[in-house]
């Protein structure tokens, strides 16, 4: 999918409704989020990998990694409104993505470059982020 087009598609979806500053919700613009993903594909860095967007918000950036061609897409934001956003983001594109609403979540297994990787713990700490990953034998 060439850039423009990505652009395009994103544009379709939707923002917060209402932005929790303390939480830092704001949304990626299209054109932002459509140059970032294009980078990162021509790097070759989504098209068949697993993709996790840790804090997604409503999604944008799991969506266009889901239409530049991860094999899976999983999402994770602590709002359950951004996350219900995301879910309509990704059926609004026809598309596969798993959206969890959660300040705590062990055991993702991911796979960049082939490793075996397990996200064992993600969680929120007043106004701090936690993240622990393992190498899985």
């Amino acid at each position: 999918m060439n850039l423009r087009r990505l652009e395009m598609e994103l544009e379709r979806l939707e923002g917060f409704e209402r932005p929790t500053p303390r939480l830092e919700q704001y949304g990626t613009p299209a054109p932002v989020a459509a140059r970032l993903l294009h980078h990162a594909a021509m790097q070759g860095a989504i098209e068949g990998r697993r993709v996790v967007d840790l804090g997604c918000g409503t999604g944008i950036l799991g969506c266009g990694a889901a239409l530049l061609g991860a094999s899976a897409v999983t999402g994770l934001d602590i709002d359950p409104a951004a996350v219900a956003a995301a879910r309509r983001n990704a059926e609004r594109l026809g598309l596969d993505i798993e959206f969890v609403a959660a300040d705590r979540v062990k055991a993702i297994t991911v796979t960049p470059k082939g490793e075996r990787l397990v996200l064992y713990e993600l969680a929120k700490y007043g106004d701090t982020w936690k993240i622990s990953i393992g190498r899985q034998p």
